[in-house]
């Protein structure tokens, strides 16, 4: 008994495990990737699809900002 339900632990881990960590699909190109400082418009390019279509939708908290305002 206690063998079986290590037995589908270990499966549930490994299926858990398994999914894209991307969270795009396999067959599209990655987007680029820059490093060090830039202007939002060089990130509002095509080449950036998911920065473009979740910057108007993002909501930043008050206490967040309240937090790093002290920075």
């Amino acid at each position: 008994m206690k063998y079986n339900m290590l037995v589908m632990v270990l499966v549930l881990i490994m299926l858990g495990c398994s999914g894209s960590k991307t969270g795009r699909d396999a067959s599209s190109p990655p987007e680029k990737m820059e490093l060090g400082w830039i202007q939002r418009s060089e990130i509002m390019k095509p080449a950036y699809p998911t920065f473009a279509e979740n910057y108007d939708t993002v909501h930043i908290s008050n206490d967040f900002v309240d937090m790093i305002k002290v920075l």
